[in-house]
């Protein structure tokens, strides 16, 4: 009897819900045997009705009925375990409708850059073609270095002499002022070209103030009569207006003499000048700033002029938008190209595709590039069939 009261009394001074959880089987069946035996043996063969109160009092000390009840928690558990997935699934759909989203954005983000440009060419092409239908600025241009006055302008005949006497009087001319030429490229730094070119322009814009009273003056500038011979081959007036032009170069370097054939041709020596100096921003950047003065902008600029803009365009910016808007704008004005605009674009092409696999430094490019190197290709065999 001492035996059985000292394990019961070691039992109640153990609490249950002390114990670890993977120890409680173990637990419940030794402390159970214990207890049924030390009842057994008090009992004897047969069990009262009060000890079998007393053994089930005892089991629901041990919580033995309770322990389903943990059981009973597992379902929501389980509905834990089910939301989980959900809520993954619910984020991965959000993920994939923000990750939609971006991409829709950057979409109308490049549709939007597209019509940009298209804007800005329509927008070149309307001030280009309101340049000429404007009979008189709208505001008082400055000059290119200096200001420049109001243009006073003249009919010229340029453009109705044959092609080939046109062409034939600009070589003779370009030899004829050899001399001025020389002295161009004699010239020690970039300021002194472009005083130079100040210089010429405020001249011409003297004499063609002038002639608006003299008809002397007018016809040394614009040469009417010269240009009005129907004639298809160089006359004796043409030659008595060549070396004209010689001596005077010859005699005056600084100070050539002015004409609508002369007046272009120093002004492209003068670009190109600034281009093999390494000015080509600067030659650029007069370019760009004789438009402020349609009537010199009109005479000054030629195919030759728009061969060397391209030129210096493609050799210090690299940018395809630049050429072709230049290409667009010597087509607008009545330019199609020659065999120097061929060997240009052909090089740029080049050039282009060339950095393109790596053989060469190659800046960032975009789809707009591959698009306009496209058409460039397309205008280049127009080009070439007009060559033939």
């Amino acid at each position: 009897m001492p035996s059985q009261i000292s394990t019961l009394m070691f039992v109640r001074t153990q609490p249950w819900r002390s114990l670890r959880p993977w120890t409680r089987p173990l637990y419940h069946t030794n402390v159970l045997s214990l207890r049924m035996n030390s009842h057994r043996s008090n009992m004897g063969p047969s069990a009262s009705s009060g000890e079998k109160l007393e053994l089930d009092q005892l089991l629901r000390d041990l919580d033995l009925f309770n322990e389903p009840q943990n059981d009973e928690k597992s379902p929501s558990n389980n509905q834990e375990i089910t939301k989980e997935p959900l809520n993954r699934e619910n984020q991965l759909e959000n993920d994939l409708e923000s990750l939609f989203g971006k991409v829709q954005q950057e979409q109308e983000e490049h549709l939007d850059r597209n019509e940009q440009i298209i804007n800005e060419e329509k927008n070149l092409f309307q001030r280009i073609f309101t340049s000429y239908i404007d009979s008189e600025p709208k505001e008082s241009p400055e000059n290119i270095l200096k200001g420049i006055n109001q243009p006073t302008f003249r009919s010229s005949r340029i453009h109705s002499v044959s092609e080939k006497i046109r062409d034939d009087v600009f070589t003779m001319t370009d030899n004829a002022l050899s001399a001025t030429s020389d002295y161009i490229q004699s010239l020690p730094t970039s300021q002194e070209v472009t005083e130079f070119l100040s210089s010429t322009l405020d001249r011409w814009l003297a004499q063609d103030s002038a002639a608006k009273n003299d008809g002397q003056v007018q016809e040394s500038i614009y040469l009417n009569k010269i240009l009005n011979s129907k004639g298809k081959r160089i006359t004796e007036s043409h030659t008595k207006f060549i070396d004209k032009v010689k001596a005077t170069s010859e005699a005056q370097p600084e100070k050539p003499s002015l004409n609508i054939f002369t007046l272009p041709i120093l002004f492209n020596k003068c670009i190109a000048r600034l281009s093999a100096s390494g000015d080509g921003v600067l030659a650029f950047t007069i370019f760009n700033r004789l438009k402020s003065h349609i009537h010199i902008y009109t005479i000054c600029c030629n195919q030759k002029t728009f061969n060397e803009m391209m030129k210096i365009a493609w050799v210090n910016t690299m940018d395809l938008y630049t050429v072709e808007k230049l290409y667009f704008e010597m087509v607008g004005n009545g330019f199609t190209g020659d065999y120097h605009t061929f060997h240009i674009l052909k090089s740029i092409i080049v050039e282009y595709y060339g950095m393109k696999m790596g053989t060469m430094n190659s800046p960032i490019w975009s789809r707009q590039d591959d698009i306009r190197v496209e058409s460039l290709e397309k205008k280049l065999a127009t080009l070439a069939r007009q060559l033939q």
